[in-house]
């Protein structure tokens, strides 16, 4: 695919990254190793996270660190290092033929894009900007802010973009009601008809099966008896992820010998939990996990349980953790919040958030009484949620908005 000529395009993204632990930061890297594959060509990546680590470098991602000024300006907190990011771009723009960018993740980051563009153009460049508007973006970045105006500004640097993205439907209405409400009406109509809909996607290797010895050494080092079958949680350990009540549903599980509960991942929760759950023979604490080890625990478990609920500025707009299991064909079981409408096969994989332990219990032992045929319809739901499909629908966006700028130009 290329345009401007048969040029081939090159991107350079801006987002956090891992280890970074938020899935935008992963996203990253699977939407550009695509990138490049489709292309055949090396596409660049800007952060300012790291350090990289060794699982996430590829030749074909080059990988642009900023680093933090050690003078802040006390008068613009991060405001130095929003300068270095858009820097950096213009030197890709100039220097390395990059001809496109994307700010995945708009918050600040369609600000340095933004900013970018407007500095190449006094080198006579015109690089094409996308923004991939993600689930905090609303719920936090705009939500909290319609009334003192700084939603407005948001959303004025996602509309100036030359292609809007929204990581779901549900992150699509949320965006374009609030721009309803802050926004005149002609502009939150244009935003409305210019919102592109792209999925998330992952990785070829994580629909691949783990080795049977491989599970074997994992369960094993993690204490798991090789007949018990594992529920297992991969989350951030925040309130908002439900894990608590995963610890409420092993307590009413007590007594049931072939039943483990699983639970992964890192955060504010993690020495509260290890105190939960020390009573509970049943609840094994892994901690963080990278992702060869990730995957490993989902292959081994038979059901993945996905609790999250609703805070004050954060909703699951997507549940990209859903598909990372069914992707192996684990069932899901998650609460009905409307990320996990769009990322779970089918609505037996769904239960109200206020569900009660015991329901989300006998759910799951419905679940695993039908496990193989809910597993091949899991697999066959998560095929379509690949990461070259998420950047074919991105790059089929900048490479149209390209176009429709040269065939304006006199």
């Amino acid at each position: 695919m290329a345009h401007r000529g048969g040029h081939v395009t090159t991107f350079a993204t801006v987002s956090k990254y891992p280890p970074y632990i938020s899935g935008h930061s992963h996203q990253a890297f699977w939407l550009n190793r695509a990138l490049a594959d489709l292309l055949r060509h090396p596409q660049h990546q800007v952060t300012y996270s790291g350090p990289v680590p060794p699982w996430c470098r590829h030749p074909d991602v080059l990988v642009h660190q900023v680093a933090r000024s050690p003078h802040a300006n006390a008068k613009a907190p991060d405001g130095h290092l929003v300068k270095a990011l858009a820097a950096r771009l213009v030197q890709l723009i100039d220097q390395d033929g990059v001809d496109s960018l994307l700010a995945l993740y708009t918050d600040p980051h369609a600000a340095v894009v933004l900013r970018a563009a407007r500095t190449a153009r006094l080198l006579g460049k015109r690089p094409t900007v996308a923004v991939s508007v993600e689930g905090s973006d609303i719920t936090s970045s705009l939500a909290r802010h319609t009334g003192d105006g700084e939603a407005a500004v948001l959303l004025a640097d996602i509309a100036a973009a030359d292609v809007v993205m929204a990581v779901s439907e549900r992150a699509r209405h949320l965006l374009l009601a609030t721009a309803a409400e802050v926004l005149p009406p002609r502009a939150a109509d244009d935003l409305a008809a210019r919102t592109v809909l792209r999925y998330p996607g992952l990785p070829a290797e994580y629909f691949a099966p783990p080795r049977p010895a491989d599970l074997a050494q994992f369960r094993r080092a993690h204490g798991i008896p090789p007949s018990a079958t594992v529920i297992s949680t991969f989350v951030r350990l925040v309130p908002e992820k439900g894990v608590g009540r995963v610890v409420e549903i092993a307590e009413e599980a007590a007594g049931r010998d072939d039943l483990i509960f699983a639970i992964a991942g890192s955060g504010p929760m993690a020495d509260q939990l290890a105190a939960q759950t020390a009573p509970l023979p049943s609840v094994r604490l892994l901690g963080d996990l990278s992702p060869q080890q990730a995957h490993l625990l989902r292959g081994a478990s038979a059901l993945a349980m996905l609790p999250s609920r609703p805070a004050a500025d954060w909703e699951e707009t997507f549940g990209i953790a859903a598909l990372e299991y069914q992707a192996l064909g684990v069932p899901v079981l998650a609460s009905d919040l409307p990320g996990f409408v769009e990322s779970c096969a089918v609505d037996d994989f769904r239960i109200p958030v206020d569900a009660s332990p015991q329901q989300w219990l006998r759910r799951a032992d419905h679940l695993l009484e039908r496990r193989d045929r809910y597993s091949t319809v899991a697999a066959g739901f998560a095929g379509r949620f690949t990461a070259r499909n998420s950047a074919t629908v991105l790059l089929t966006a900048v490479e149209a908005a390209a176009a429709d700028r040269l065939a304006l130009q006199p």
